[in-house]
């Protein structure tokens, strides 16, 4: 099983003002916990996804680096997670440029782990909403990530993330916006264009999903043709910040086993324990 801070946590390696004491402690409380991966994918950190052009500085480089020194110490990758979506033009060579000199600079700290992350794609003529425009894009970003040539890896996820393999196919699914293709569509373009072996997230049955049962979860892995990490948002409250959800997460039985590649929990917005400990 993996480990998670999205947009669940203020994750302060890159606010400018804080340090990276609240990401350091998670990697170590999920560490002792057993879970062996740290995803940094913040939605509230600017650098990752409305201005992911921006480089970052040398005392964020910095925090990045200390963070992967604490992961290795403890036996936990940290994963760099970015998402250009919104606005990245596949016809601009100064696009591509400045996303490879963005995993660069964070892979010279110590990061091994990578993710691109096209969910949430609002604006309906955002060019990474097309399916091929889109294989291509996490193709090339498995291209960077392979050519550090030091066993880096990459992760990603796409606009259709969330719903069991029928209704995802089904000419009816709802999405955030009108997508340019049908949902089959997307599916075939990773087949053509992205290595098999490279894993894609998926949420489960729903963006929230009450449970995901192993069937459910293999008819998606036969529909993306490719190892499957679920993004469990159980446990995180972002939408209902004045709750907190003290119980267990229950509903993923031991038939997950075999079916998904492993899986992280996105988790709650409090920095305690309480927001940590019931995954």
């Amino acid at each position: 099983f993996f480990f998670q801070a999205e947009d669940g946590i203020r994750d302060h390696c890159v606010t400018g003002v804080q340090t990276c004491a609240l990401p350091i402690w998670l990697v170590r409380f999920g560490a002792e916990r057993g879970l062996n991966t740290y995803v940094y994918a913040p939605k509230l950190d600017p650098k990752h996804r409305e201005k992911w052009r921006d480089p970052y500085t040398a005392a964020e480089l910095a925090d990045f680096a200390s963070l992967a020194t604490v992961g290795g110490q403890v036996g936990t990758q940290v994963r760099f997670a970015i998402s250009p979506g919104l606005s990245f033009d596949p016809s601009s060579p100064d696009d591509e440029a400045l996303l490879v000199q963005k995993l660069a600079a964070v892979h010279d700290t110590g990061i091994r782990g990578f993710a691109l992350l096209l969910d949430d794609i609002t604006q309906p003529d955002a060019p990474a909403l097309d399916p091929t425009v889109q294989a291509r894009l996490v193709a090339r970003f498995v291209e960077i990530v392979r050519g550090f040539g030091d066993g880096s890896d990459a992760w990603f996820i796409g606009p259709l993330y969330a719903g069991s393999a029928e209704e995802i196919l089904h000419p009816s699914f709802p999405g955030l916006v009108e997508y340019p293709a049908p949902p089959a569509a997307y599916w075939d373009a990773y087949a053509a264009l992205i290595p098999p072996e490279v894993p894609i997230l998926w949420t489960g049955p729903g963006v929230i999903s009450g449970s995901i049962r192993g069937e459910v979860a293999r008819g998606f892995r036969e529909l993306a043709r490719r190892p499957v990490v679920v993004w469990d948002n159980v446990p995180v409250n972002d939408i209902f910040p004045r709750d907190l959800f003290l119980g267990p997460v229950t509903g993923r039985g031991a038939d997950l086993v075999g079916e998904v590649d492993g899986v992280v929990f996105n988790l709650m917005t409090q920095p305690t324990e309480i927001g940590r400990a019931h995954v």
